[in-house]
């Protein structure tokens, strides 16, 4: 009797010793699984930060373009204003010379 009493015994003892391993693998899952969710969410603010970064990038090139394209208009314009400067004088000195002949 007393071999079966301390068979029981360490059956239960063993029982309670599965049930706190079996709690502690519990919590070793909810914490893995808050970590994989803390990961989950870094990679996808990285991955935020990353295409925000390209956007900027191909915002900054665009307007690089747009502005050396706007420079090339503002020089064309500058000759076009140059020579209708240079053809309204030509045209005020053909006026006043004519008017002296005249």
């Amino acid at each position: 009797m007393g071999k079966l009493k301390n068979i029981f015994s360490k059956r239960k003892d063993l029982e309670k010793e599965l049930c706190r391993r079996i709690k502690v693998i519990n919590e070793l899952e909810d914490q893995i699984l808050e970590l994989w969710e803390n990961e989950e969410e870094l990679s996808s603010r990285r991955e935020r930060e990353i295409q925000s970064s390209i956007a900027a990038k191909e915002r900054y090139k665009k307007a690089s373009r747009d502005r050396q394209m706007l420079m090339k208009e503002v020089q064309l314009l500058e000759i076009k204003l140059k020579r209708a400067l240079e053809k309204a004088a030509r045209d005020h000195a053909k006026k006043n010379v004519s008017s002296i002949y005249d």
